[in-house]
């Protein structure tokens, strides 16, 4: 049987470096978290003091985005159920 179900993709970015967070490397540049949502939010959004390159005193940017994708058989969806939704929360 195919894997059919939900996953949920969480993207935080930065200007400058996120939290350190323990991941596994997965391929491709991406890397996998196994824990609570919530941990990894509050690592993600940890602070530490550095000394700035730019000479510049503002903060950086930080960017947070969820996907929840859901996976189907084919010829199950109706017109009404769209194949990928985005969780109206973020």
């Amino acid at each position: 049987m195919p894997p059919y179900g939900e996953d949920l993709i969480v993207v935080y970015a930065s200007e400058a470096p996120l939290g350190e967070v323990a991941m596994k490397s997965i391929g491709r540049g991406l890397r996998q978290y196994r824990g609570l949502q919530k941990d990894l939010a509050f690592q993600t959004r940890g602070i530490k003091v550095v000394k700035s390159d730019t000479g510049s005193d503002t903060g950086a940017d930080f960017y947070e985005s969820t996907w929840k994708l859901r996976t189907i058989p084919s010829g199950t969806q109706g017109e009404d159920t769209p194949a990928t939704t985005r969780d109206p929360e973020k």
